[in-house]
């Protein structure tokens, strides 16, 4: 059967991986039986928009949302294609001298191939 030493060292090293293997997946699932938790959370954003469309104060509307179970609050930073949707313009230094009537003297600051919002 086994009759080199190695052969031998190497059925131990199989025998004690699998012994060690089962220890850790009978603490892997003690582990999630223990944390059968839920987090709910809202964006921010979301919460600002749903507190207009209501007309009520966010702070009112996440005060509701955490009666029924809301957990956390999501914050995403702006890009500007959110800020775009917010009217705000983005527009080239080239854009902007076209459109010269109005600016005065901030149109000799203004530099063509910079981008402006």
């Amino acid at each position: 059967m086994l009759k080199k030493p190695w052969e031998i060292l190497l059925v131990l090293i199989i025998a004690i991986s699998v012994l060690v293997s089962i220890i850790m997946g009978w603490q892997r699932v003690a582990l999630e039986r223990a944390n059968r938790q839920l987090e709910l959370a809202l964006e921010y954003s979301e919460v600002e928009r749903l507190s207009r469309w209501a007309g009520m104060e966010t702070g009112e509307v996440l005060r509701l949302f955490q009666e029924k179970g809301v957990t956390g609050v999501l914050f995403k930073e702006d890009n500007l294609a959110d800020l775009a949707t917010r009217q705000v313009w983005v527009k080239t230094g080239t854009e902007l001298l076209a459109e010269r009537e109005g600016i005065g003297n901030l149109s000799a600051e203004i530099k063509s191939d910079y981008t402006y919002i």
